[in-house]
């Protein structure tokens, strides 16, 4: 099954139709993209997914449970993640601190138990101090652990905010932005959700 189903969505502004009939499917532990020119209405049907903007027609659908009602806070806690075009990172805080505000989001409201995903397998359900340890591994930022994002290159702070949103566990994370991560020539460990 799916973990994130869009059925036939359109948005209209106006008398604009930003997005015509969308249907997509994601399944779980992949990387999935969504491609298209600028103006294509990619970013707009993120915005549908995650409750920013209503859809005209059509459902959105999270494990199977429509969600095309529910507002942009009651999808994220259900798990929808998201990262931005623009950077949205605590610049005060170090590379550390921002990835435990993730954590601490699914700890302190979020109303599901999450799996231990994928990216993050490592026998067990590891203790916060060590799951973020394992997501700075994992997403090549170890010696940046204890810098202050405000002092990063927009690259690595793009990969601290991703880091932050998969620390949520959310069965999909959305993103309108190519990170380094997924665009990298060089080998680099897989970064998939579940």
């Amino acid at each position: 099954m799916s973990v994130l189903e869009v059925d036939r969505i359109s948005v209209s502004f106006g008398g604009h139709l930003a997005v015509s009939d969308c249907a997509l499917r994601v399944e779980g532990g992949r990387v999935s993209g969504l491609i298209g020119p600028n103006g294509a209405g990619k970013t707009t049907t993120f915005n549908a997914i995650c409750g920013v903007v209503q859809p005209s027609s059509g459902e959105v659908r999270l494990d199977g449970r429509n969600i095309s009602g529910l507002g942009t806070h009651k999808r994220a806690r259900l798990g929808i993640g998201r990262t931005f075009h623009r950077l949205e990172v605590f610049s005060s805080l170090t590379v550390r601190e921002n990835i435990q505000v993730g954590l601490e989001i699914r700890r302190s409201w979020s109303r599901r138990k999450a799996a231990l995903p994928q990216y993050l397998d490592a026998g067990g359900d590891p203790e916060p101090q060590a799951e973020i340890d394992l997501i700075i591994e994992r997403l090549d930022l170890g010696g940046l652990a204890d810098e202050l994002v405000g002092s990063l290159p927009t690259g690595h702070a793009r990969l601290v905010e991703l880091g932050r949103a998969l620390a949520a566990r959310p069965p999909c994370c959305c993103s309108t932005s190519r990170h380094p991560a997924w665009t990298t020539p060089r080998p680099t460990p897989s970064v998939t959700c579940s």
